[in-house]
């Protein structure tokens, strides 16, 4: 037998399966961003050495939440995989058949379904009527043609021609040229840009101002003004840069107004962007880099966020990380966003899907998968930046849930249900802002696992194993539900606190018993160990798992047994059981309430 000198841990689930497993402070942010170095471990409690060492991007703002939050966050830039990009660029189905004589001039092409009325669209390539090339602002007129605005169409058309999408929506003022405006770059986040035009102007001509937004108009920043400069770079002077820049037409004509109550008076253009997202190697290099930085210390932390959009076929990966990660006993759990709901047309977007179709797509993704350590989290919602701007305010981006769900994870301790209604280290999440009256109509979709029930299987009605959010009755803002992993229905640790739980159980005593690896121990004469020394080794663990455990209301109790019945001289194993008490979560309250008998309550008569 090879014997390795270490503790060595069989984690046993009540689903009859076997897993393996945490300052709840700390907690570790994985993701791409603008700057930094890849794989260097950057720990801080500073927002402003986030932004100086790291830059712009997803990473950025989940590791500023938990810094507000109160937290300490190790960053770890990883290799971009995939560049962010300008949404909806992509060419418009079927060529070109047809282009007319008229003003405006009406184009046909296999179908309409990816644009909107509103969107900018280069036309390239027609023959005869040649003054259709160019970038136009179009108007939808069926499923399978639109109109150039301000276009006349000369010349009969003969063939040919491409459309393709800019990914800009926007409003164009009389002219008779092409040449509207739109977004080019390599975006370093998820935007929602809009520009409006504050004053009117000639584009070119010294003078007017726009004003810029990141987040679907909800904050606006100082107004930039434009002078003769044809190009706009979205980006301060400090150094936030979104990598996107405004291309402007020289003798374009702007119209002025602002914002009026939310919505733009003056001309506008405004698109979506993706985010740069990272790989399941990219993500692999990134532990080893922390399991590194971790070599020789006693420092854990339970919980890695890793931004981006990850799938079902990803969480298997990024478990097996994890389970690898934990025979060097590093116990960690790990929140992976899924997708939203595809970007509405409106924000040059691709196509429409209804919530519905998204619910179901989501789950019938994770429904054959299981990764004990993983916590898969839907939903979009708003969530104010850490890193506000000079050019756009302060920001209020779409966020997935996770954002938020590490968030409230770093302020609460390990035992803690995220989705407390109440009282200490309970509450809604501050993180998301939530307008009644202006999101039900802003076109995205705010997903209420109370209202629309599917993505948590503990709540009536729900089928997924989704993290999410909830709102409930009479209060304000949106609250977790329950935060789940893609362990088995029926498994101990279906529920994140439980998991930690296990997690910082298995951290306690791997520290306790670490002290007798490789030490001389007396036993009986059969061999089997003594009493003086199993008592020993009984009081090391349950102090250890009393002061830490117990004494803070982590769990109701536990058990420890030290075996004394194997030949030890034989073995040369300590074999110990330690049966842990969880404490319980209330996840529902049923009441009964009725009026007293009337009858019953009349005083006796003498």
């Amino acid at each position: 037998m090879v014997w390795t000198g270490d503790v060595q841990f069989t984690v046993l689930d009540g689903a009859a399966g076997v897993v393996s497993v945490p300052s709840q402070t700390v907690q570790c942010v994985i993701g791409t961003a603008s700057g930094g170095t890849v794989g260097q471990v950057v720990p801080t409690q500073s927002l402003a050495t986030l932004q100086g060492t790291l830059g712009t991007g997803p990473m950025m703002d989940a590791a500023g939440l938990c810094l507000q939050a109160g937290g300490v966050v190790l960053c770890v830039r990883a290799t971009t995989a995939t560049p962010g990009a300008i949404g909806g660029t992509t060419a418009i189905a079927g060529g070109i058949t047809g282009a007319t004589v008229a003003t405006p001039c009406v184009i046909t092409v296999g179908s309409t379904a990816t644009i909107t009325t509103g969107s900018v669209v280069t036309i390239a390539g027609v023959g005869g009527t040649t003054t259709a090339n160019g970038t136009w602002v179009v108007t939808v007129l069926s499923g399978t043609t639109f109109s150039l605005n301000n276009c006349t169409g000369t010349g009969a058309y003969t063939s040919g021609g491409t459309a393709t999408p800019k990914g800009a929506v926007a409003t164009q003022t009389a002219s008779v040229t092409a040449d509207a405006p739109y977004f080019t770059g390599t975006p370093n986040d998820s935007y929602f840009p809009m520009v409006v035009g504050q004053t009117g102007f000639t584009v070119g001509t010294a003078g007017g101002t726009l004003l810029v937004s990141l987040d679907a108009g909800r904050n606006w920043g100082s107004p930039i003004a434009v002078g003769t400069a044809l190009t706009v770079a979205l980006k301060d002077a400090g150094g936030y840069d979104t990598g996107l820049t405004l291309n402007l037409t020289t003798a374009k004509t702007w119209t002025g107004g602002g914002i009026v109550n939310g919505l733009p008076v003056g001309d506008y253009v405004r698109c979506s962007t993706t985010e740069p997202l990272a790989s399941t190697a990219g993500i692999s290099a990134a532990i080893t880099a922390i399991q590194t930085y971790l070599s020789g210390s006693s420092a854990v932390f339970p919980i890695i966020h890793c931004p981006g959009i990850w799938t079902a076929a990803n969480a298997s990966t990024i478990e097996g990380y994890l389970d690898t990660a934990a025979t060097q006993y590093l116990f960690w759990r790990i929140l992976l966003p899924w997708r939203d709901v595809k970007v509405p047309l409106a924000w040059g977007g691709q196509a429409a899907e209804t919530e519905a179709t998204w619910l179901a797509a989501l789950n019938a993704d994770i429904s054959a998968t299981t990764a004990r350590r993983v916590v898969p989290c839907a939903g979009g919602y708003n969530m104010p930046s850490a890193f506000p701007t000079v050019f756009a305010g302060a920001p209020s981006y779409r966020r997935n849930f996770s954002f938020a769900l590490g968030a409230r994870e770093i302020a609460i301790a390990p035992q803690r249900h995220a989705g407390k209604a109440g009282g200490v280290q309970g509450g809604s999440l501050t993180q998301i802002v939530r307008n009644p009256v202006v999101d039900p109509t802003d076109g995205f979709v705010y997903h209420d696992e109370y209202l629309t029930p599917s993505l948590d299987y503990l709540l009536p009605g729900g089928v997924g194993r989704f993290a999410t959010a909830r709102s409930r009755a009479r209060k304000p803002g949106f609250f977790a539900a329950d935060p789940l992993t893609l362990a088995p229905p029926g498994s101990d640790f279906t529920l994140l606190p439980r998991a930690l739980v296990m997690d910082v159980a298995c951290t306690v005593s791997h520290d306790a018993l670490e002290q007798f690896a490789d030490a001389d121990l007396t036993t009986n004469s059969n061999g089997t160990l003594s009493d003086s020394a199993a008592k020993t080794v009984w009081q090391t663990i349950y102090s250890a798992l009393s002061s830490a455990m117990t004494a803070v209301g982590m769990i109701s109790g536990f058990s420890v047994v030290v075996d004394q019945t194997q030949n030890i001289l034989v073995t040369q194993t300590l074999q110990i059981t330690i049966t842990i008490l969880g404490v319980a979560y209330v996840l529902q309250i049923n009441v009964t309430i009725g009026y007293a008998s009337q009858i019953a309550a009349q005083p006796a008569q003498s």
